[in-house]
């Protein structure tokens, strides 16, 4: 059992559940384990007398707390209205199932085992998908692995199942966010530190946690593009689309959208509102579980395999593939006059700018993909860098003229950096911001990368630099879909430090986290690090442009609208009649369903402050209200049918 802080704020939201409890389970359960153990879980019925499909969700943080959350895929307190039963269980070794611990524990094997338990219940009806947000997603990777028969679909969120080096050491520097939570809650910690350096273990990790062959049901992953795995869900659904079992290939399907590690479908991420994604994952989520669970002919199979928000724009757009395939380089350079431009520099001498790098004084972690968890949420996600990161006098910056079209990235964006330092070993760090005409900069991607390792990540690749020689760097960013829009302005800030989300080099070359401590800093040397810009040492920033923007498949533009007129729709969801309140004068109104068909419009218009729609013989999922003004004030409101 873990014991430290995560832990207690875990206990400490089980109390919370206790005092401000929403939804109360019908049971708690004893799931018995093929070893005889018993693992505890909270069992949600919407009713005593019929059997119904079952979503699964596994849990090491509390399944207590679902009583204070709520329930995914729509059904949040209003568990008498679901399709759905739910069971909640509590991982072995934690909370009510602590008693269950042994010393080697697989899950993938607990999960079959509680697939298939809830198959014989009275209340199922065989059928049972899983669910679930970050650890809640590994685990449903480790159960299908197992292919229990009774297991129909999945919809991991914001995790795959893989663990590999970078995922912990990214560029070579210590994730501090992510491994101090990971590595303590889950008991990692002296393994990770002992393994700096990219090895045998590391590639044994990667090998066994990867198996896409073994998936044998569909999976819809959701993911955010604030989120630190971003890659982790491309990566994942790319491979199971080529590698999953035949028959479920091409029913795999991927949401990205403008949302952290913990704020899935929240509209407020970091500096900015995007109200037109808030709850679209649950949406499509429902929809995904009603087609493969309840048999639902509600369009899912038609569906695009990929749907992404393009931020910038704010729309939900789709394609067969990622990154797109009409997406093609764009090249930026730095020039020593901080400019950002197509041109590249004519200069032949080897000009450069400097910064000095103080480990005592690091460049602060604003925004950005700072991993944030239930338990510990910090500012994340799209932040202004003026105040704290521009201003400070350790870094440089390089900005374009305002663009006269916009810039459609889709992919990572690379670097190639020419770099020379003072010290034999030092970090180097991007941050890309998007700066507003209103001058805000806010940041969209980053790339962090320790000098030593610059040839590779093993021990025989490490090599430390000739002072004030000038070496080549290349990095790059996870995965991005942003617009850069006419009139704003792209921004690299380069630093050698980006703290806490990663571990502060002490500029020495010496042993990097002595005697386990992940943040000490023994003797530590400032550095004086130089960007070149020359003909010779032309250093740029590459993005994956698409200029023609053309995608294939059903995209859900411009429906889901910042809300302009107040709309209140009631009951949520309804098998009967959807009721609107607050309706301003109107001239016409339009249902879509998710894949963006139009299903029912009124354009008779009027006057009803009170206004009803009859959804009785309408598929079971989610749809799209939108409502037009006489002065062409838009509504919108999600509409979901059971």
């Amino acid at each position: 059992m873990p014991t430290n802080k995560y832990f207690l704020i875990a206990i400490f939201l089980f109390v919370a559940t206790q005092i401000f409890a929403q939804i109360t389970p019908s049971s708690t359960v004893s799931i018995p384990m093929r070893d005889g153990k018993i693992l505890k879980g909270d069992l949600y019925l919407p009713n005593n007398t019929d059997s119904f499909s079952t979503i699964l969700i596994q849990t090491p943080y509390n399944k207590n707390n679902f009583r204070l959350t709520g329930l995914p895929a729509g059904v949040k307190y209003n568990i008498a209205n679901s399709p759905y039963a739910f069971l909640v269980v509590d991982w072995r070794c934690y909370f009510q199932s602590a008693a269950a611990c042994v010393a080697t524990v697989n899950s993938g094997q607990d999960g079959y085992d509680a697939v298939e338990w809830i198959a014989q219940q009275s209340w199922s009806n065989g059928k049972v998908g899983t669910w679930g947000p970050s650890a809640l997603s590994v685990i449903q990777f480790q159960t299908a692995k197992e292919q229990p028969p009774h297991l129909v679909c999945g919809v991991p969120v914001v995790t795959a199942p893989q663990t590999y080096y970078s995922k912990y050491f990214e560029g070579g520097a210590l994730r501090i966010d992510y491994f101090d939570f990971v590595s303590t809650y889950f008991g990692l910690n002296n393994i990770i530190l002992d393994n700096p350096y990219y090895n045998n273990l590391w590639a044994y990790a990667e090998t066994s946690s990867t198996y896409p062959q073994d998936i044998e049901v569909p999976m819809f992953i959701v993911g955010g593009w604030f989120d630190i795995n971003v890659d982790d869900c491309f990566n994942m659904f790319n491979l199971l689309k080529t590698s999953s079992a035949t028959g479920v290939r091409n029913k795999h399907r991927l949401l990205m959208g403008p949302w952290s590690h913990s704020e899935i479908d929240n509209a407020n991420q970091g500096d900015l509102m995007y109200n037109n994604a808030a709850g679209l994952a649950d949406s499509l989520t429902r929809m995904y579980f009603d087609y493969h669970l309840e048999n639902v002919n509600n369009g899912w199979e038609n569906t695009p395999f990929v749907q992404y928000y393009q931020m910038g724009t704010n729309e939900l757009k789709s394609n067969d593939v990622w990154p797109p395939n009409e997406v093609s380089n764009d090249t930026f350079f730095f020039h020593n006059n901080n400019i950002l431009s197509p041109l590249a520099p004519t200069n032949t001498t080897n000009d450069f700018l400097s910064f000095v790098y103080n480990p005592q004084n690091p460049s602060p972690s604003i925004g950005g993909k700072y991993f944030e968890t239930h338990f510990v949420n910090t500012n994340v996600g799209p932040i202004d860098q003026r105040d704290s990161v521009e201003s400070r006098n350790d870094n440089i910056i390089y900005t374009s003229e305002p663009l006269t079209e916009d810039v459609v990235v889709q992919g990572k964006i690379k670097a190639k950096i020419y770099f020379s330092s003072d010290r034999k070993d030092t970090d180097l760090s991007l941050r890309i911001t998007d700066v507003y005409p209103d001058g805000r900069s806010i940041i969209f991607a980053e790339s962090h990368y320790r000098l030593r390792f610059r040839n590779g990540f093993t021990i025989a690749d490490t090599a430390f630099m000739t002072p004030n020689s000038v070496y080549e760097v290349e990095m790059e960013t996870e995965n991005l879909g942003l617009t850069f829009l006419e009139g704003h302005r792209i921004r690299v800030i380069v630093t050698s430090s980006n703290y806490p989300r990663f571990n502060r080099n002490m500029n020495t070359g010496e042993e990097m986290y002595p005697n386990y401590n992940i943040d000490t800093l023994v003797n530590p040397l400032i550095a004086t690090n130089n960007i070149h810009s020359s003909s010779s040492y032309p250093s740029s920033i590459i993005l994956p442009v698409n200029k023609t923007n053309d995608t294939t498949g059903t995209a859900i533009n411009n429906l889901y609208l910042d809300d302009k007129m107040e709309l209140s729709v009631y009951p949520v969801p309804s098998s009967n009649f959807i009721y609107i309140d607050k309706l301003l004068p109107w001239q016409k109104m339009e249902l879509y369903d998710i894949s963006g068909k139009m299903v029912w419009n009124n354009s008779v218009g009027g006057y009803q402050p009170n206004y009803k729609i009859d959804v009785s013989n309408f598929n079971k999922g989610s749809y799209i209200l939108k409502v037009i003004g006489k002065n062409h004030e838009i509504g919108v409101a999600k509409v979901m049918v059971n």
